[in-house]
């Protein structure tokens, strides 16, 4: 039954064509100082004032080469060490470096959610420290009245020479149980039970380094419906409701760097701000400014996704705000393109994604994915990207600064769904006289040469039906949109085909 599945598939994804998985890095600390501005704080529970410095200690140097990475690393990141001894001793401990709480609440059901960092282990001889990873939704602010999860066991690995020096080793945490939640904590535990002697040669409890704490969100391939690299007019419109000062949308040639364009295209970004120039001075006043995409048809879906990268710019506390809405009566009309704004009914999705808010002066391009639920009577939905700002503000540059209103940049918008699973086996030719008619409203009839039928909805899940050799199947009951059929022929051949009700 699962082969049949898998084999006819292929004809119904060859439809589309594959979005790539997208990463984007949700927090990225450089832990360069034990505040919360830099990523972590410290907190020592049992920790012997001789040794009370060198509890997440932070060094420049000894990283991790950047060909361990995996990634790009981005700042100056640094690496923090706890260690319980001194030269002659080691004492009871029990200390934390606790991350910054991070939110998850805003990513769907297709981004793969994790942690990653890098440990190293030192100077380790028998007695080694304990290292633990734990984790909380609920942090009180105090480690020990928190409740903590342990995760160190469900790491993939962790450097855990018992040696005189260890190696960096990536360890990779799967988050995807703390999707939804708003304040995840993560924190690295040092502890030691006992007081002892050291010994060079045989009792040294160790020390462990971190560095590279990075959560990101990965979301798997999609089946694309809709793509705008804003080259073709025809998928995308500006609507410009307010524009007091001809601040609108407009187009750029600047693209992500990661963003290969193809030869012979020409991809574009677009851009709007508040802010304008009035005789050399930038001032900002009230913008309401609409992209609007050409609808997409997700028939025969009951989730759907859209995605776009985006990037937050020199906004310093104005009112300026990108938000995300979508709508299943708009109607486009070049002779008044804001009164077709105005008429549609818009449902604002901006809590699905998960958007460039760092309120830099500059930032970096971040890919938001949202999952959408399709209502089947209305299936045909158009997204809009809507900037506004209410603000007036003469020099927003000088005395005003703090006032300044943001750029939104916006690349790559692309729609979809849930990807079919991949062909194990080629799909032989179809013959056309197998089944008729194709699109079918009521029944199906099938050749003598057709001896069993399967038929699947567009999630994968087999349908009940009744089928007799050379008989028919009634699907007047299914719900408008695209099926597979998987036929067994009488030589034992199967065919796969899409069918389509209407």
């Amino acid at each position: 039954m699962k082969k049949l599945l898998l084999i006819g598939c292929v004809a119904l994804a060859s439809i589309f064509t594959q979005v790539q998985a997208q990463e984007t890095e949700i927090y990225y600390p450089d832990l360069r100082y034990a505040t919360e501005a830099r990523g972590f704080t410290v907190h020592n529970v049992t920790v012997n004032p001789a040794v009370a410095s060198e509890f997440w200690k932070r060094s420049l140097s000894g990283l991790p080469d950047v060909s361990e990475l995996g990634y790009t690393r981005t700042g100056d990141q640094t690496v923090i060490s706890a260690k319980g001894y001194d030269g002659s001793n080691y004492y009871i401990t029990e200390s934390y470096a606790v991350i910054n709480a991070v939110d998850l609440s805003t990513y769907s059901s297709i981004d793969d959610l994790k942690v990653t960092f890098f440990t190293k282990a030192q100077y380790g001889k028998v007695n080694f420290a304990d290292f633990s990873v734990v984790i909380t939704t609920a942090f009180t602010g105090d480690v020990t009245t928190t409740t903590w999860t342990d995760v160190t066991n469900q790491l993939d690995q962790i450097d855990d020479h018992v040696d005189y020096d260890g190696n960096w080793t990536k360890s990779t945490l799967d988050l995807n149980d703390y999707k939804g939640e708003s304040a995840v904590v993560l924190a690295f535990k040092y502890t030691i039970d006992a007081d002892g002697d050291v010994d060079a040669s045989l009792d040294r409890p160790g020390m462990w380094k971190v560095c590279e704490v990075r959560f990101t969100a990965t979301a798997k391939a999609l089946t694309n419906l809709m793509t705008s690299q804003f080259d073709d007019w025809s998928k995308f419109e500006f609507i410009h409701v307010t524009s007091t000062n001809a601040q609108e949308w407009v187009r750029k040639d600047a693209l992500r760097t990661d963003l290969v364009e193809p030869v012979g295209e020409d991809y574009k970004s677009i851009q709007v701000s508040a802010v304008y120039d009035a005789d050399g001075v930038k001032n900002v006043s009230p913008v309401e400014a609409w992209t609007v995409f050409s609808p997409v048809d997700f028939t025969g879906y009951a989730k759907g996704y859209f995605s776009f990268w985006n990037m937050s710019q020199y906004k310093k506390g104005g009112d300026s705000d990108l938000t995300i809405k979508m709508s299943t009566d708009y109607v486009r009309n070049d002779g008044d393109k804001i009164g077709a704004v105005s008429s549609a009914t818009w449902t604002d999705i901006t809590s699905l994604f998960f958007l460039d808010e760092s309120l830099n002066y500059d930032s970096k391009w971040k890919y938001s994915v949202g999952e959408i639920a399709i209502d089947a009577a209305n299936p045909n939905v158009t997204f809009a990207l809507v900037y506004t700002c209410t603000d007036t503000y003469a020099d927003v540059n000088g005395v005003n600064a703090d006032l300044r209103a943001g750029t939104w940049k916006i690349s790559d918008v692309q729609a979809g769904v849930e990807p079919l699973p991949t062909a194990i086996a080629p799909v032989e030719k179809l013959n056309p006289v197998l089944f008729y008619p194709n699109p079918a409203t009521d029944v199906v009839n099938f050749s003598s040469d057709v001896k069993d039928v399967k038929i699947y909805n567009i999630n994968g899940q087999q349908l009940n039906i009744d089928y007799n050799v050379g008989g028919s199947i009634n699907v007047s009951a299914y719900p408008a949109g695209i099926y597979l059929l998987a036929m067994k022929l009488s030589s034992g051949a199967v065919q796969s085909v899409k069918l389509i009700k209407k």
